[in-house]
């Protein structure tokens, strides 16, 4: 009888072994809930293994106002901001496609402020405290997550000019030129509209020049051909409204030149551009 009971004890000793080391195994990580939110600092770069995280209820919720494809293995941060300036939260080291979402306070639809793909920029305010999500956007059940938290860069510097002079051709349409440079900018793109006034009529054009890949610190120039819908221009003066806006990963700039008067010249045929926009053709 003796025996049998020690069978039995040793038996179901082991057969709790498994049972535990499984259990510990498989505990989410302490991040899993916002609750249990990792409080990062600028310059840290966070590595965690988000394959045991999951999906709660909230994940559902707040991504009705993101629209990720998925929220799968969600993971927890805080950053309380010390100063005014934009931060960028990157998960690019990370070996799954990871998403991000950024809450003022408390993580709801109310508070949510920015949400994207791997990289995401943040106008960050003293004393606010903000919440992160970060999670896996496909099927995959999380991985290796590496989320960094660095200073953002500067926003674009931007100058945009206009030209004193210009080319009323035959047709009756205009050239307008001018310069522009841009930094820390995706693109730069100049609208407006160029006036001049006829026996008391208001012939105007509008145009919209957008330039990708030029923001490289250096002066380019820009030059539009326009074609009024209510009247030909013809040599004269007439005056420019020129706007400039260039968007880097956080930030964008504007600047403003209006009320430029511009003397144009008689010319003959128009010159060969290709369209630009409705109404505008331009050139380099």
């Amino acid at each position: 009888m003796r025996t049998a009971h020690l069978v039995s004890a040793v038996v179901a000793a082991a057969a709790l072994v498994p049972l535990s080391a499984g259990a510990a195994f498989a505990a989410p990580p302490a991040n899993d809930m916002p609750g249990g939110a990792i409080s990062l600092s600028l310059g840290d770069t966070f590595k965690e293994d988000t394959t045991k995280a999951t999906t709660g209820t909230l994940d559902a919720k707040v991504n009705r106002f993101c629209g990720a494809p998925r929220t799968n293995a969600s993971v927890w941060f805080t950053y309380a901001s010390s100063t005014d300036g934009s931060v960028i939260l990157d998960t690019s080291g990370s070996d799954f496609s990871a998403g991000l979402m950024v809450f003022n306070g408390p993580p709801s639809g109310r508070t949510m402020i920015s949400c994207g793909p791997t990289t995401l920029g943040v106008d960050a305010s003293a004393g606010s405290t903000y919440t992160i999500m970060a999670f896996s956007d496909t099927n995959v059940k999380g991985g290796k997550l590496v989320l960094s938290l660095d200073k953002g860069p500067p926003p674009p510097r931007l100058q945009v000019t206009v030209d004193p002079t210009g080319k009323a051709f035959s047709d009756g349409t205009a050239k307008i030129t001018g310069t522009y440079s841009c930094k820390n900018g995706d693109f730069i793109d100049i609208y407006g509209q160029l006036t001049q006034i006829w026996r008391r009529v208001k012939i105007t054009a509008y145009f919209d020049d957008f330039l990708p890949g030029t923001c490289d610190g250096t002066v380019h120039r820009w030059a539009l051909v326009l074609t009024s819908d209510n009247g030909l221009y013809a040599k004269g003066v007439a005056t420019v409204d020129a706007y400039g806006t260039s968007c880097g990963l956080i930030d964008c700039t504007d600047v403003s030149r209006t009320g430029q008067e511009v003397t144009l010249y008689k010319a003959g045929a128009q010159q060969a551009t290709a369209p630009n926009a409705s109404g505008a053709s331009g050139s380099a």
